[in-house]
């Protein structure tokens, strides 16, 4: 009898453990670990920010239920499917029936910086730019490129092929056509270095997403709606030798286009302040 009795209370505790049991979320052993599929578009996220999103999954607390949001991510992680909704900031794990609202240890644009941005801050080979807005540059090789040591705000560096007007009094001039950009220290995602801040584009054979320094505000609005960027009104006034300026946000990130009756058309890309 005693035996029997034992023999039940192991298997009452067997059950009770494995209702309670803990769920984990590791990475998959292959496949896509994070898709868009609003446009249609894998994430290349790095091991780190991997890593970053299954703590994720880990630590912050679930509650039971699925439930209604404009679900536009997917993760894939080794036995869960979750979607993800960048607008509201909830996730749903299908394989659990479970949930999370309201984001307590991260906000919502900290995730999206990581994966709304991906397709943005990474160089792709859909723009003839040497460097590109977020790059960490300590160890690249500055060959080709001219400084303008006058410059005080960080670094300045015209990009390859391009010669500065270095005048009498030692001051420097844009050439008539030119690419530029500015560097400085941060530190982003816990890791510190030197970051592509701002870009100036003001020559109409270099493109970003198929768009120039010459594309119109109507081909801007087309393509960077696709990258989840909003027109915004500067309400800023110009000057006399302005014609229009058009800005466009997403995250951190500005784009903005600006025309002058002297100069002509001038994009550019610019991180007010690294995170």
């Amino acid at each position: 009898m005693k035996k029997v009795l034992l023999l039940i209370l192991l298997i009452t505790l067997t059950v009770v453990i494995t209702g309670c049991e803990k769920i984990e979320y590791h990475l998959p052993d292959e496949g896509v670990f994070c898709h868009d599929y609003k446009y249609d578009r894998d994430v290349e996220l790095n091991d780190d920010e991997k890593a970053f999103f299954i703590d994720m999954f880990n630590t912050l607390e679930w509650k039971k239920g699925l439930i209604d949001a404009d679900f536009d991510f997917i993760f894939n992680t080794k036995e869960q499917t979750i979607k993800y909704s960048s607008s509201s900031g909830v996730f749903n794990d299908y394989t659990n029936k479970r949930h999370i609202k309201g984001l307590a240890l991260l906000t919502k644009h900290e995730i999206n910086k990581l994966i709304l941005l991906y397709y943005f801050e990474r160089k792709t080979s859909d723009t003839s730019l040497d460097l590109w807005i977020l790059q960490e540059v300590s160890d690249y090789d500055f060959t080709g490129f001219v400084e303008d040591k006058t410059h005080i705000d960080g670094c300045l560096f015209y990009g390859k092929g391009y010669e500065p007007v270095i005048k009498m009094d030692g001051s420097i001039e844009d050439p008539a056509i030119y690419v530029k950009y500015i560097i400085k220290e941060g530190t982003r995602f816990s890791h510190p270095g030197n970051y592509v801040m701002k870009i100036f584009i003001h020559d109409p054979s270099v493109y970003i997403f198929g768009l120039t320094n010459e594309s119109t505000v109507e081909e801007f609005d087309e393509v960077l709606s696709k990258y989840d960027f909003t027109k915004v009104d500067t309400q800023e006034k110009l000057d006399d030798g302005a014609l229009y300026k058009e800005m466009w946000i997403c995250g951190d990130i500005y784009i903005t286009l600006t025309k002058r009756v002297d100069e002509g058309c001038t994009l550019y890309i610019e991180v007010e302040r690294i995170k």
